[in-house]
């Protein structure tokens, strides 16, 4: 069993610090509008283009 351990340990010595980093994601929040059948989001480019960093023209596809 020492090998193993010995072997377990020498793999995590090599992972990079990034691994062992914790970093929540937060949403932010979506200020929306409705009006009559339509919901506009005013803070549509903070919201979803940083999330994901696309392009908004491919967003606004869908």
């Amino acid at each position: 069993m020492d090998k193993y351990e010995d072997l377990l340990e020498r793999a995590i010595d090599q992972l990079p610090p990034e691994v062992f980093e914790h970093k929540r994601f937060k949403i932010p929040k979506a200020y929306s509008d409705i009006q009559g059948n339509r919901t506009f989001i005013k803070n549509f480019k903070e919201t979803l283009i940083e999330i994901f960093n696309e392009r908004i023209r491919y967003c606004w596809k869908y």
